[in-house]
């Protein structure tokens, strides 16, 4: 899989080994501004995504985030912002994924803060449910002298250290 160029080393890593699963559902987990919309969006361009979908926090009517898409066997759906949601389109792509000619589904999940009980209990039983689970991890050394090259701008080993002591 080829991924744009504004992927950083540890997220094309990451989108390579996405690319060479089998798994049905899929969670992909990172922290608040950790990269997540940008990866899957990058995974949905590289892997053709059938339907792309994006979870609202606004949205809560049932079945709100699925647009009013039907998946089925053989598509691959990538909902993103998965935290943002409603509870019934969340429950309705996992249950389409376990079926036997269900969808190939990529869940986009900010790790849970605590702050809402309701869907930390959500996460879990979609990280039970989740065939594979991706972590995108902070930025490493390597990622923050990439996007700064990205930029135009060259950044010696001490300047990366200190922005990566700083986030």
């Amino acid at each position: 899989m080829t991924p744009g160029p504004h992927l950083v080393p540890t997220r094309r890593r990451a989108l390579d080994d996405l690319a060479g699963t089998a798994a049905r559902l899929v969670l992909v987990t990172a922290p608040a501004g950790g990269g997540l919309s940008t990866f899957l969006r990058a995974y949905a361009d590289a892997a053709d995504a059938t339907h792309r979908l994006l979870g609202l926090s606004w949205e809560e009517a049932p079945g709100s985030a699925l647009a009013g898409a039907d998946p089925g066997g053989g598509d691959l759906v990538v909902l993103e912002d998965a935290h943002h949601a409603d509870p019934s389109s969340v429950q309705a792509l996992v249950s389409a994924a376990r079926a036997a000619d269900g969808p190939r589904v990529v869940l986009g999940w900010r790790v849970p803060g605590g702050a809402d009980p309701a869907q930390d209990l959500l996460f879990d039983s979609v990280r039970a449910a989740a065939d594979e689970v991706v972590p995108l991890a902070a930025l490493s050394a390597e990622d923050v002298a990439a996007l700064a090259e990205q930029r135009g701008v060259v950044l010696p080993a001490s300047q990366v250290d200190r922005l990566l002591r700083h986030t």
